[in-house]
């Protein structure tokens, strides 16, 4: 059996995407690095184990699968790192159309939000919704 597989994509000094192979898995981060946030970000005070008092940033991140992965930059740097991640599925990022986001428990959409992007529809499931996955709209 595989073991779960986490891809954390960062760009600029920033997470720009995560990836898993397990859609149970909640990604929560800590981000010491406040200098430059915008003054509106949420900050926690925290006694770290020296004793200092410094802020941090904490934020929950819902994952995208690790199917996503396919056809990215993120994708390109591990096949050239020999780094196999094991998903064969065609890359969705390049799909053209309109996506939703559907509940497959409830038989129906999870909302009216249409997302132009694959991966932008994905990036907006609430991790505390199971079953919901990412379908094209088509007209008839």
């Amino acid at each position: 059996m595989a073991k779960p597989r986490i891809v954390i994509n960062i760009y600029g000094g920033s997470i720009q995407d995560i990836f898993t192979s397990d859609r149970g898995v909640e990604v929560v981060v800590v981000n010491w690095d406040t200098d430059n946030v915008d003054p509106s970000t949420e900050t926690f005070k925290v006694r770290c184990s020296d004793g200092e008092r410094r802020r941090a940033i904490v934020t929950c991140r819902a994952p995208f699968r690790l199917e996503d992965l396919a056809g990215t930059d993120a994708a390109a740097a591990l096949n050239e790192a020999g780094i196999k991640i094991g998903t064969n599925c065609r890359s969705m990022r390049d799909d053209s159309g309109l996506f939703a986001l559907y509940d497959l428990d409830l038989g129906e959409l999870v909302s009216t939000a249409v997302f132009c992007s694959y991966l932008e529809a994905a990036h907006e499931i609430d991790p505390r919704l199971t079953n919901v996955t990412v379908v094209r709209i088509q007209a008839e």
